[in-house]
């Protein structure tokens, strides 16, 4: 990751304007929804987006949503969401998305990289070999596994 795209990339706390970009967001990361009829699909979406927020809500209540953004000649774009529950001792990352447009660019190494002031832990899915390979290179390590999903920590830097 050049430093250039590193100072291009920032978080900030959702906003109820940042609603349709998070609905198209995980609508993208679930291109086998596109396949439903547009009435069906939208509420399907609207539905699983809300259990979604409810349940990070819920599990996590300190936890914060964040845009990930760009900054480009031509403004600012959202590009991506970090949910993140951070306590005294540690960050847990909830959710990184990254939007298909701006996939394979650094945007989630670079989000990756503003989270350096305590251990961050995740949960990943073990057969997400791309996200696998990008917490890997991100110092992330193996700690645990639980059922199909595995446990990943990296100190603080």
């Amino acid at each position: 990751m050049t430093a250039v795209l590193a100072a291009r990339v920032a978080l900030r706390r959702t906003v109820d304007a940042d609603r349709d970009f998070l609905r198209e967001l995980f609508l993208d990361a679930r291109p086998d929804l596109r396949l439903l009829p547009d009435d069906l699909r939208a509420g399907l979406v609207d539905l699983q987006v809300r259990a979604q927020v409810r349940q990070y809500s819920t599990d996590h209540p300190g936890a914060v949503d964040h845009v990930v953004e760009t900054s480009t000649p031509s403004g600012v774009e959202p590009v991506g969401r970090c949910w993140i529950d951070v306590s005294v001792s540690s960050t847990h990352l909830l959710d990184l998305a990254v939007h298909s447009t701006a996939r394979r660019q650094g945007v989630a190494r670079a989000a990756l990289s503003l989270l350096t002031d305590r251990p961050v832990t995740l949960n990943v899915w073990s057969g997400n070999q791309a996200a696998l390979a990008l917490y890997a290179s991100c110092g992330f390590e193996v700690s645990g596994t639980s059922g199909d999903h595995l446990t990943m920590r990296r100190d603080a830097r």
